[in-house]
């Protein structure tokens, strides 16, 4: 009974282990190797590449919970009908749902990271995972900014003219990211006092994640027991 009980904790955390990986792969193309094709291939690539994000974001829960996956199905039905049928309303319903469902998976792997006993490598790369997922989830604010409200920004004035019901311009994620470091280019600037403000927050965010989670993760390790004296 107890080899049996050993042997199903080994496969959890080996599956877990993989579900990470492989969601920070995804990650990491997502943000890094799909800008690199043509500007054409965008909507297709960003599409399979976010569903794939929500797959293995539900499947990388400790205790995979049933609303977590149909929430994630769900998510992934509502972005292919936007996808097919091309309609400028059915992207901005569309783009909350997907804020949504990240905020709420970066809170389940927060509460998952904080947790867990010891400093794992599936902690590692779940941290990494919630960084990357909260600057995704900005972006997709940013989006919805943008297409309620056009030149919230001044992307036409640097990139030329946009498609703002389009969720996946690299502009987007390219000026979030840029904000969630606290780089400040200068390049893209928020025009509205409603944009500032969300700036802020996402500047304040990304400095207050790392200070958090290195804290989180410090302290976990000094407080092993080999670590300890």
């Amino acid at each position: 009974m107890i080899s049996s009980i050993n042997r199903f904790l080994i496969y959890t955390k080996n599956y877990l282990t993989l579900s990470s990986s492989l969601l920070l792969t995804i990650l990491f193309i997502t943000i890094f190797v799909i800008p690199l094709f043509p500007f054409t291939y965008h909507r297709i690539l960003f599409s399979v590449s976010y569903t794939i994000i929500f797959i293995l974001s539900a499947f990388s829960v400790q205790y995979i919970q049933k609303r977590v996956v149909y929430f994630a199905f769900i998510v992934i039905i509502v972005e292919w009908i936007a996808v097919i049928l091309d309609m400028p309303i059915l992207f901005k319903i569309s783009l909350p749902i997907n804020f949504i469902f990240f905020l709420f998976m970066v809170g389940i792997l927060i509460v998952q990271i904080a947790k867990a006993k010891d400093v794992t490598i599936r902690v590692l790369l779940e941290s990494i995972s919630v960084y990357l997922l909260l600057g995704i989830s900005f972006s997709i604010i940013v989006s919805l900014l943008e297409s309620i409200s056009p030149n919230s920004f001044n992307f036409n004035k640097i990139s030329g003219p946009i498609n703002s019901n389009y969720l996946y311009n690299i502009d987007y994620m390219y000026f979030t990211f840029v904000s969630f470091t606290s780089t400040g280019y200068g390049d893209y600037l928020p025009l509205s006092p409603t944009v500032k403000s969300l700036s802020i927050l996402i500047s304040i965010t990304g400095q207050l994640y790392i200070a958090i989670i290195i804290a989180m993760i410090v302290g976990k390790y000094l407080s092993k027991p080999s670590h300890s004296n």
